[in-house]
């Protein structure tokens, strides 16, 4: 149904909003380059269209009731001894709990000692890290995650990584 040009529409934008364990404030409104502060607005349709209802996140207060911050990790590895590229490290995660926002950082121990230290962005995700170890060895792998009230949990794991020379020598 098409309306009439110049109908008036009245937008009402709500006080609260609460996304997972963060309560949000409305801030106010933009419509097509103008502020308002009212929670409630009456606007030509075609102004309707360009308005944009902002809100503010307050912290949740410490001690505030959030489950207890959990991370699970599994790794998993693949052999491939293909051109400088020996292995395929798969990292599969899941963080639960805190209060958000969440930081995950991965951390990769290689059996030379070296460590490659990773953002993760998702709070669950899956990811491939292709590796060159020839010679195989063990590699252990971490995943530490802090929430905003510097809570952390961590997962650890380590693969057994086979060398080329092992996996390609006749039985």
């Amino acid at each position: 149904m098409v309306q009439p040009k110049g109908t008036r529409v009245t937008l009402e934008a709500p006080q609260d909003v609460r996304i997972d364990d963060a309560k949000l404030k409305f801030v106010g409104w933009v419509i097509g380059g103008r502020q308002e502060r009212s929670r409630t607005v009456s606007l030509t349709l075609d102004d309707a269209i360009k308005a944009v209802a902002y809100y503010e996140g307050e912290e949740a207060a410490p001690g505030s009731k959030a489950s207890p911050l959990h991370v699970a990790l599994t790794a998993t590895v693949a052999q491939s001894c293909v051109h400088r590229l020996t292995h395929d490290v798969t990292l599969s995660w899941k963080i639960t709990g805190g209060r958000p926002p969440v930081r995950i950082e991965a951390h990769l121990t290689y059996p030379d000692r070296h460590v490659e230290n990773v953002g993760l962005k998702p709070i669950e995700g899956v990811q491939d890290f292709p590796i060159s170890v020839p010679d195989g060895g063990g590699l252990h792998v971490g995943i530490v995650a802090t929430d905003v009230g510097k809570a952390t949990s961590s997962a650890e794991t380590t693969v057994k990584l086979i060398s080329c020379d092992q996996a390609q020598a006749p039985e």
